[in-house]
């Protein structure tokens, strides 16, 4: 299953759940033990990669491809959401291993994005897979960063929504101000993570 708001499949989900803990139990060093933290973080990656869309494309009824496509773009961007915001509280180290590992599901999840946003049943879920992008951007080079911002613009305008231009916003803010933590970008709420669906029911062969 996936939820109808953002298709990331449900077996990340509780993954994501575990990361936004992980950052609230770090943002509390006082209170908890960081070498702990650093265990349970690497638990969360290691399940992150050990996803399968296959299989979640396989438990699919129909429109298998696309849910192949979904669960790889969501499967990167949740591991490069684990890396980069757990560094940003110093939960996970700033190691070589996974510099690299942030710049290979970056460039992934570019080409899967780019895959995703050409289709209409698709692209009015990427919006959070793309933030997170953004936010690798600001390592990974020019180009990687025109086309989030582009790709932004297009979906606000498609969509009908200030959303993903509220986004692109923060995103071109951060780019420019030589910062390049998770929580330097998203120093305030935001929702971002509202995938909007003009149309609904274009979208519903996906969920069965």
């Amino acid at each position: 299953m996936a939820s109808q708001i953002h298709l990331c499949p449900m077996q990340l989900f509780p993954e994501i759940f575990k990361i936004n803990h992980l950052r609230m139990q770090g943002a509390r060093p006082d209170l908890f033990d960081a070498k702990a933290l650093q265990e349970v973080a690497y638990e969360v990656l290691e399940r992150i990669d050990s996803f399968s869309p296959q299989k979640l494309a396989e438990s699919k009824d129909s429109c298998h491809e696309d849910w192949i496509l979904v669960g790889r773009a969501y499967q990167a961007a949740v591991a490069l959401y684990c890396i980069l915001s757990l560094q940003s509280l110093s939960i996970l180290p700033q190691s070589s291993a996974l510099r690299t590992q942030c710049a290979e599901h970056g460039k992934t999840l570019q080409i899967l994005l780019k895959e995703a946003l050409a289709s209409k049943r698709l692209k009015r879920f990427m919006v959070w897979p793309l933030v997170v992008l953004g936010v690798e951007a600001v390592r990974g080079g020019e180009a990687m960063r025109t086309f989030v911002a582009n790709q932004l613009a297009g979906l606000s305008h498609d969509a009908g929504t200030y959303v993903p231009l509220t986004a692109k916003r923060a995103l071109e803010e951060f780019w420019s101000s030589g910062e390049t933590r998770w929580d330097d970008c998203f120093d305030r709420p935001y929702i971002f993570t509202l995938q909007i669906a003009v149309d609904t029911s274009r979208l519903m062969p996906l969920y069965k």
